[in-house]
């Protein structure tokens, strides 16, 4: 008997430490330091014919006993002219990873990034990491595998349906810093391409007990990007003075399921407690542009009959409800056995204290049965008893729900409006199974 084509991990006789191309680039014991690295001393160096595509990237921190921010940054793709082949010179993608401090409690904080090749060090390009504050509070490990474009592309490493994966933040495009109320374009548009997201990070924080938040979305310039016109992608909000309340978003493997109208940029917006000069708070997106756009609606609007069933993208901020109350994600067609997958959700939201639990997550027409594993939240219920923020998000979910099941965003809330703002977006791909037993219930 063969052996089946899914095995059990414990079995596997190989890890990446086997590969050929893998490599670890790490700090010492004195940590990441503060200093600019030139291109030509930068770990990660590629050849004109090579790319670097980074498997893992694990930064740990002592943070702050402050209401500020340690910051890590990965600088990615800069090349200077006539070194490693490169026709020209180009500033490095600088990608900004923060750690809340706290001033309670002064700990070891951990972000642990797995972009599977969303995040790709391109030919004649390099990497290299700083911080920004000296004493050695913050170290990196990043574990990569090089190797030729062709051999990249042959492998599987990188699609060649749409260009090499790129960087941005809110240093991109137009300079570092945001002001606030008003949108930054972070990835420009360009005619006849669509921007598809491979994978979305948020960190840092408010510090404070106002509602602030930080918009991301597609636009194409006109009219306002948050009077309706822009296409939301995310909405992290911050609420709280204490670290603990801070946002941490990481979308990672979308597989290319969010996508964007052609020549729509990607913008976004923070609010004053969050916007400045040097920003408390940043996205970094990872992205590509196509030719082809393949979601049902680049537009991420709810309740639509898909027209193209290969990849799909859904936005909501709809108030909360009770239970068997959602936004339906797909117009309900009878007698449809197709198959949704499910493969990632985020959400982010303002939660008052109540005695009663707020659950989100995903469910079905039924209303009681999750389809996703479900978040109980609520505001801060001791130590001042206030409303706070809380954020979500889960990669690789890997669900098969039947289309006639009736997929909805949920939100519960223990005792009206207690759930005072909201964003969900969940993202994935059809599928032609005919299966309808795919989730049952632990309990009733």
């Amino acid at each position: 008997m063969s052996r089946p084509m899914v095995s059990p991990r414990n079995t596997r006789r190989w890890d990446e430490s086997d590969v050929g191309e893998y490599g670890v680039i790490r700090s010492g014991v004195g940590g990441v330091g503060t200093a600019t690295i030139t291109n030509a001393n930068a770990p990660i160096r590629c050849e004109a014919n090579q790319v670097a595509i980074i498997d893992e990237v694990y930064m740990t921190c002592r943070i702050n006993d402050l209401s500020t921010n340690q910051t890590c940054f990965i600088n990615i793709n800069g090349r200077t002219s006539g070194e490693l082949g490169a026709p020209s010179t180009r500033a490095a993608d600088v990608l900004p990873f923060h750690f809340p401090g706290h001033i309670d409690f002064v700990r070891n904080e951990q972000i642990r990034l797995r972009p599977r090749g969303g995040m790709v060090v391109h030919p004649s390009s390099t990497l290299w990491v700083n911080a920004a504050a000296a004493g050695g509070q913050i170290h990196c490990d990043i574990k990569y595998r090089k190797k030729s474009l062709v051999a990249a592309i042959r492998d599987g490493d990188i699609s060649p349906n749409g260009g090499l994966p790129m960087c941005a933040s809110t240093n991109s495009v137009t300079g570092s810093g945001t002001v606030a109320g008003t949108a930054k374009q972070i990835i420009a548009g360009q005619f006849g391409l669509g921007i598809e997201i491979l994978g979305i990070y948020l960190t840092g924080h408010n510090y404070n007990t106002a509602t602030d938040d930080i918009r991301l979305g597609f636009w194409n310039g006109g009219g306002s990007f948050a009077g309706g016109q822009g296409l939301m992608l995310f909405r992290g909000y911050f609420k709280g003075v204490a670290a603990v309340w801070a946002p941490k978003v990481i979308i990672e493997n979308t597989q290319g399921a969010i996508q964007g109208n052609s020549f729509d940029s990607l913008y976004i917006q923070a609010t004053a407690n969050v916007a400045g000069a040097t920003p408390k708070a940043d996205y970094v997106v990872m992205y590509r542009m196509v030719t082809d756009v393949e979601v049902m609606t680049p537009t991420g609007i709810v309740n639509n009959t898909p027209t193209t069933r290969k990849k799909w993208w859904l936005f909501s901020e709809a108030d909360a409800g009770g239970i068997g109350v959602g936004e339906t994600l797909f117009a309900v067609e009878p007698n449809n056995n197709q198959t949704i997958r499910v493969l990632g959700q985020a959400g982010s939201a303002i939660i008052a204290d109540n005695a009663l639990e707020n659950v989100i997550g995903m469910n079905l027409s039924s209303g009681t049965l999750g389809a996703s594993a479900l978040y109980l939240i609520n505001g801060a219920r001791d130590a001042g008893a206030q409303s706070v923020s809380f954020t979500f998000s889960r990669s690789d979910m890997n669900i098969a729900v039947p289309y006639s099941a009736d997929l909805k965003f949920f939100a519960l809330e223990g005792a009206a409006d207690t759930i005072t703002s909201r964003c969900h977006l969940a993202w994935g791909k059809f599928s032609s199974s005919t299966k309808t037993d795919l989730i049952g219930s632990i309990a009733s």
